[in-house]
C-alpha cells in the first residue's frame, strides 16, 4: 500500500520531537504531537503524488468511518487530507503497539516528566512497524 518505512520513521520522529519538551498530561500526546504537524500546500500535493492520493483518501475514509462514524476531513483539500492522514498514523502507532499503548494508558492522566518522556522515546525508537 505505502512505503511504511518512510511513513513510520516520519511518525516516530514527530512523536520523539514532541516528547523532547512535552509538559502536559499524556492524554494529549497525539493531539500535541500532530495538531501542529502541518505540511505546506505544496508539500501536501507532492506527498499525495508520492503516496498515491487514492490510497491516502481510502485510508482516511476507512479510519474516520470506523473511528468517528463519518468522514470529517475535506478529501479534496490536499493540505487537510495529508495532515489528517499523518495525525491518524500517529494514533495508529500509539494504539497499535501494545508496549506503547500500555505505557500511554497507564500514564495518560499523569503530567509529563523527563524520565517518563524518555521511556516513551525508548519504546518509540524500538517500534519497527505499524
Amino acid at each position: 500500500m505505502f512505503n511504511t518505512n518512510i511513513l513510520l520513521d516520519e511518525v516516530k520522529n514527530q512523536f520523539i520531537n514532541c516528547l523532547e519538551n512535552f509538559d502536559k498530561t499524556y492524554a494529549f500526546l497525539v493531539e500535541v504531537a500532530f495538531a501542529d504537524y502541518h505540511f505546506s500546500e505544496d508539500e501536501a500535493i507532492n506527498l499525495l503524488k508520492v503516496l498515491g492520493k487514492d490510497k491516502v483518501v481510502d485510508w482516511v475514509v476507512d479510519f474516520e468511518s470506523v473511528g468517528f462514524s463519518e468522514v470529517t476531513t475535506d478529501l479534496n483539500n490536499p493540505f487537510k487530507l495529508v495532515n489528517s492522514f499523518f495525525y491518524e498514523l500517529g494514533e495508529t502507532l500509539l494504539y497499535g503497539n501494545s508496549e506503547l499503548y500500555n505505557l500511554y494508558e497507564f500514564n495518560s492522566e499523569e503530567m509529563a516528566t523527563k524520565e517518563m518522556n524518555d521511556k516513551f522515546i525508548e519504546v518509540i525508537k524500538g517500534i519497527e512497524s505499524f
